[in-house]
């Protein structure tokens, strides 16, 4: 696969974005780590036959943000990927995201409905939504410093990656994908985990993106994450797609992730009765 990359300039930022392929739009959301390459195996699969965009987050990896940039949240990050969609000048798309990727996505497509013509969102990082969500997010919080402490900002995000995932999870890509996933720890630790986590969406936001949304978990993911996942299925009235894997499925199941975004690419997407791939 070869992809064209680009630096697109944004409000306080650059990002890095890579295109391939040709066809109907595409875009894809990394979490934690925020690299492009996490998206290798599907971007290769889907520019086949589709125009697919991956970008590196702000502040991570080939992206760079302005000095004196501090916070972020999933209004700013959303508007990033609204940002990459108008770049590719090829009409609204089709974004997929997991974890904080997908938390990304479901905003972009709240706040950018010109841009996004659907999402498929896999295990959005809504943790807050969840009755006991507070403790768990300190419980979280206070794993990543400790490990911290003891391995680095980089072997914290990859320790946090591999509970997340239940995977040696950078064993699945390049080197140098996860050389630069290593460095975006601080990023991650710092300025994402808290925003990220912490929101949630009110039940009437999502009724909005009825017919244009696509809730995904994972087959043998944990049952807090599947509790976000069905939480939010309940507020949008529709059953969540079930696919294989854990967390981390574009890793471990990159051709399961293509065949949820192609479904919504080709507009027949089932609806109803078989939820599962």
């Amino acid at each position: 696969m070869t992809a064209l990359a680009f630096r697109l300039p944004v409000p306080r930022a650059e990002l890095y974005v890579e295109v391939s392929g040709d066809g109907p739009p595409v875009l894809l959301i990394a979490g934690a780590g925020g690299d492009a390459g996490l998206f290798d195996g599907v971007a290769e699969r889907l520019s086949k036959t589709c125009t697919v965009a991956a970008y590196d987050r702000r502040g991570n990896s080939r992206s760079v943000a302005t000095a004196g940039w501090q916070r972020t949240d999933l209004a700013e990050q959303a508007d990033d990927a609204a940002a990459v969609i108008a770049a590719l000048g090829a009409g609204p798309a089709v974004v997929f995201g997991s974890s904080s990727g997908g938390a990304i996505a479901l905003v972009a497509a709240l706040r950018h409905g010109d841009h996004i013509r659907a999402a498929a969102v896999h295990e959005p990082s809504f943790v807050g939504a969840l009755t006991d969500g507070p403790s768990l997010i300190a419980g979280l919080a206070a794993q990543l410093e400790e490990e911290r402490r003891e391995h680095g900002d980089g072997g914290a995000l990859e320790r946090f990656l591999d509970r997340a995932g239940g995977i040696q999870a950078l064993a699945h890509v390049a080197p140098a994908v996860a050389m630069r996933v290593r460095d975006n720890g601080g990023v991650f630790i710092d300025m994402e985990f808290m925003p990220f986590s912490t929101w949630s969406p009110a039940p009437g936001l999502i009724r909005r993106l009825v017919g244009r949304l696509e809730l995904c978990v994972g087959d043998s993911s944990p049952p807090f994450i599947e509790g976000i996942v069905h939480g939010l299925g309940r507020a949008a009235g529709c059953e969540p797609r079930i696919i294989p894997g854990s967390h981390l499925p574009y890793l471990t199941h990159p051709d399961a992730v293509a065949d949820v975004i192609d479904e919504f690419v080709r507009g027949d997407r089932a609806e109803g009765a078989d939820r599962r791939s």
